[in-house]
């Protein structure tokens, strides 16, 4: 529920929470984890290109020289590497229709695959 996942937003924010887990659909957007956390393992690959990059930029905390680390668990020939072709797909066709680069600056996230 909403009620939920603001009380959970609430106590990562205010340090009571050392380890979430939690999947992209639910909290991967609206919630800066960076004041607690700096490690974010990705278990799963949401569907949504949106989801997955705010999920990202949620864990950058601009300005502050600080890193995140990032790592994706990714089975070969699973259908989490069919989607992360596909969110890469996605990210491309988004780049050429807007003329953005969307990608999270390495200075901001360091990805370990």
């Amino acid at each position: 529920s909403f009620e939920e996942v603001e009380r959970i937003r609430r106590e990562v924010e205010d340090g009571k929470v050392r380890v979430l887990l939690c999947s992209v659909a639910k909290m991967g957007t609206g919630v800066d984890f960076l004041k607690v956390f700096r490690y974010a393992v990705y278990m799963d690959i949401p569907w949504s290109f949106t989801q997955y990059i705010q999920s990202l930029r949620g864990l950058v905390r601009r300005g502050v020289g600080s890193s995140a680390f990032v790592v994706r668990l990714v089975v070969e020939r699973s259908v989490d590497e069919f989607l992360l072709g596909l969110l890469e797909r996605k990210r491309e066709m988004f780049e050429k229709a807007v003329g953005e680069d969307i990608e999270v600056s390495v200075d901001e996230v360091i990805e370990r695959i």
